[in-house]
């Protein structure tokens, strides 16, 4: 090649280096728009990591929310037979 480079007359090496400059313009573009989508993508991929954690965080408060209903129903049930009973007992009371 260099060789042959030497027998190119200056006009031939002028638009020889104009089409490499062209080619280099053109790989450093698509080379700039790969990086611009793995960038994109890692993006997407981070954000995919943070909504997995977010689900898991908001996973973690509705469990904890859950346990208090039951918690407060259970409550109410036991409020519920204490009354039940109470009011039993007042009728009892009144009868005697």
């Amino acid at each position: 090649m260099k060789n042959d480079l030497k027998h190119l007359r200056r006009s031939e090496l002028i638009d020889l280096i104009y089409e490499m400059k062209k080619r280099e313009i053109e790989l450093q573009t698509r080379l700039d728009e790969a990086e611009a989508k793995l960038q994109a993508r890692e993006i997407t991929m981070e954000k995919a990591g943070s909504i997995a954690d977010a689900a898991v965080e908001l996973s973690g408060v509705f469990q904890a929310a859950q346990e208090a209903a039951d918690t407060y129903l259970k409550s109410i049930k036991a409020k519920e037979k204490e009354l039940a009973h109470l009011t039993k007992q007042a009728k009892k009371n009144m009868r005697d």
